[in-house]
């Protein structure tokens, strides 16, 4: 079975915090590179929105041709 969405979601956040405690690095450093991390997140959501509705689109034509 896989982990449950809310057990991943909940350990990356963890890690996510660990992470940055760990660091040793000052807040006004940690900004920048979190900030380059969520502008890549995003990016990728909206791809993956595209490639989503692209798929839903085609399937959606196929079942009205058929």
């Amino acid at each position: 079975m896989d982990k449950p969405a809310t057990m991943a979601v909940r350990e990356f956040k963890e890690k996510i915090v660990t992470a940055i405690n760990e660091s040793g690095l000052p807040a006004f450093a940690l900004i920048p590179v979190i900030e380059g991390a969520l502008g890549e997140l995003n990016r990728i959501d909206e791809q993956q929105y595209q490639t989503d509705k692209k798929a839903y689109e085609e399937a959606s034509k196929e079942d009205v041709s058929e």
